[in-house]
């Protein structure tokens, strides 16, 4: 499991679990779980986040990594992420950093696309329909919670996890926010 922390190398950000969910603490109930089950992890996810009970009006960040498995965020995990909030009751803050994309990769064959350039922002603001903020914009005092959903966009457009492995550095405004919500003690997923 990656965690936040610092290391003498390079800061850490909480990205996924070694299954690939970015919700660790609930990795073994998820062990357990049919994938007909998964809304229900996000919601219960959103719910533990928020400490249960009331969520008037409470603003959960969705950090974003792009559009698509492979070089974005999950598209399934995003917008169940997007519809776990909404059930709850809260309102979703869709964010993602505006720079490109580490690379383009066809999502049907798999392969990376030579040449082409995509950018981060632009392309999250498919899942998030066009309501989205730079995450530069954004911080700890905005939201409630945060969220980062999976996705290969993690590991190659929030951090070069996917190029460097534990040398990895965070994109600077993605550590920032983190950074914020660690020193506010709001909950991060």
């Amino acid at each position: 499991m990656f965690c936040l922390g610092e290391s003498s190398k390079s800061p850490r950000l909480p990205l996924a679990s070694r299954s690939g969910f970015a919700f660790p603490f609930l990795e073994t109930c998820v062990s357990r779980w049919s994938w007909g089950d998964f809304e229900k992890m996000h919601l219960l996810s959103i719910i533990f986040l928020l400490g249960g009970g009331c969520l008037m009006k409470k603003k959960i960040g969705v950090v974003l990594s792009g559009c698509g498995v492979y070089d974005g965020a999950e598209i399934h995990e995003s917008v169940i992420t997007l519809l776990a909030i909404d059930r709850a009751g809260a309102e979703a803050v869709c964010m993602a950093p505006n720079l490109d994309q580490m690379h383009v990769v066809n999502h049907l064959t798999g392969e990376e696309v030579q040449g082409e350039k995509r950018n981060v922002l632009i392309e999250a603001a498919r899942i998030a329909r066009g309501d989205i903020k730079d995450i530069s914009a954004v911080t700890a005092d905005d939201v409630d919670a945060l969220i980062f959903p999976g996705g290969f966009g993690a590991a190659k457009n929030l951090c070069n996890m996917a190029v460097k492995g534990e040398d990895a550095e965070v994109h600077p405004e993605v550590m920032r926010l983190v950074k914020e919500f660690k020193a506010k003690q709001k909950p991060q997923a």
